[in-house]
């Protein structure tokens, strides 16, 4: 789950070139080296920060009506529908507009995503359709951006999720 934010964290930054192992260490298929390893310090980059990378309530609530935009909720059947959502979200639903997608239907097993093929279907947008998703608190949704972006969406996470969309009545809701 970390590597996900951690690879948004170094977009935001501006780096490059961001990748991660699908199936996390366990799929490694060279050498695992171990012991002591001296870094050389970096003594200079040129980075322009992505904001990109990291999209906002206020993206987001600008781009409720953008057909170019689909946002996609991976949480629960219950947390979409607001019958049962997390106690310590002051309103319960989902963001207008947005599908609801399984993160089940979009992983095969731990930090794997299922193929191409099958996380197109679940999701029902062509190949590189722009995507926000998001869940309670962005860790599901991190996974999913991973999946996401591995059948070719132009895939982002929305950290705050659901957890910082309800503390904000002005924000809109649906159930």
């Amino acid at each position: 789950m970390g590597s996900m934010p951690a690879a948004q964290m170094a977009e935001l930054a501006g780096h490059p070139r961001v990748a991660i192992l699908l199936g996390g260490m366990v799929a490694w298929e060279g050498e695992v080296a171990e012991g002591t390893v001296e870094l050389e310090p970096v003594r200079e980059a040129s980075l322009e920060p992505n904001p990109r990378a990291l999209p906002t309530r206020q993206e987001l609530a600008a781009r409720l009506d953008d057909d170019s935009l689909a946002i996609l909720d991976v949480r629960t059947h219950e947390e979409y529908t607001g019958k049962l959502g997390n106690h310590c979200d002051p309103r319960q639903g989902h963001i207008p507009g947005a599908r609801r997608v399984g993160l089940e239907e979009l992983l095969a097993g731990p930090g794997v995503p299922m193929s191409p093929e099958r996380i197109r279907e679940a999701v029902g947008l062509p190949e590189g359709a722009e995507v926000v998703a998001y869940c309670h608190s962005g860790s599901r949704s991190a996974l999913a951006t991973l999946a996401l972006r591995s059948a070719g969406y132009d895939a982002r996470n929305y950290a705050g999720s659901w957890h910082e969309w309800s503390r904000h009545d002005e924000l809109p809701l649906e159930r």
